[in-house]
């Protein structure tokens, strides 16, 4: 009776395991840095990085709240003449047109973040293509350039997120370095997320309120990458006359 209900107990512990070991596999995939996930064998493919001959970098700063942030950082930016690319959510540019036209008038890049600060993974194509819209709506009003670039909220991708952007004209732009500043680490451990640094990367940056040791790092960050000779580009010109350096996302 005792090896019955051992075993009935050690059933029954197997099964809550193999469960928790699911549903924590579940959140991960939902909460990555992107989700790769079947989409019809279509393969679809998303920026990370420019070509590795030209001694190039990208700085390029996700803003979706706060005021606090960018004005400072984009003196900086200005002061020492470093060009980088914005990416936007239309609901912050609504709220701040003063720094959005600041942006584009000291030449840096505007990209689409949506409208929302919402993750596509899982969303419809039409509510995707409506927020890309809307967003793109409020650049269209305060007149400035954007360019025909896109990076999924949260940087969550699959081939579907991939394929909407696409279709909605736009080339899906995430990144080969996380400097995790949005956690605020110290400037120490931000600039040794990027101690790899090489020709072509793609950095991601943040302008928004949380992240608020981004700019106690951008002196420290830049004097760094000029020792590896490294020169901050817009993501225009990181990736301009090259064969699209892409990654699939299946």
């Amino acid at each position: 009776m005792f090896r019955v209900v051992h075993a009935r107990i050690l059933k029954r512990i197997s099964f809550a395991f193999i469960l928790a070991f699911f549903c924590a596999w579940f959140i991960f995939l939902q909460t990555s840095s992107f989700d790769a996930l079947p989409a019809s064998g279509v393969e679809q493919r998303a920026i990370y990085h420019g070509p590795q001959d030209k001694n190039r970098v990208a700085l390029t700063f996700n803003i979706s709240w706060g005021d606090e942030r960018a004005a400072p950082i984009l003196s900086f930016l200005k002061e020492n003449n470093v060009p980088a690319t914005f990416f936007l959510t239309g609901e912050w540019a609504e709220k701040h047109p003063e720094l959005v036209e600041q942006i584009a008038e000291d030449g840096h890049d505007i990209g689409n973040l949506g409208y929302n600060y919402e993750s596509y993974v899982g969303m419809k194509p039409d509510k995707i293509q409506s927020n890309l819209i809307k967003a793109a709506n409020v650049f269209d009003k305060l007149s400035v350039k954007t360019t025909s670039f896109a990076r999924p909220p949260n940087g969550h991708l699959n081939p579907d997120v991939i394929q909407a952007l696409d279709k909605n004209g736009y080339q899906t732009i995430h990144w080969s370095i996380n400097t995790e500043d949005w956690k605020n680490p110290g400037k120490e451990k931000i600039l040794e997320n990027l101690a790899d640094a090489k020709s072509g990367d793609i950095l991601l940056l943040h302008a928004s309120d949380s992240a608020q040791q981004t700019l106690v790092a951008l002196p420290d960050l830049l004097k760094k990458l000029q020792d590896k000779d490294l020169v901050p580009v817009t993501l225009s010109a990181l990736i301009e006359d090259m064969s699209l350096n892409t990654e699939e996302v299946q």
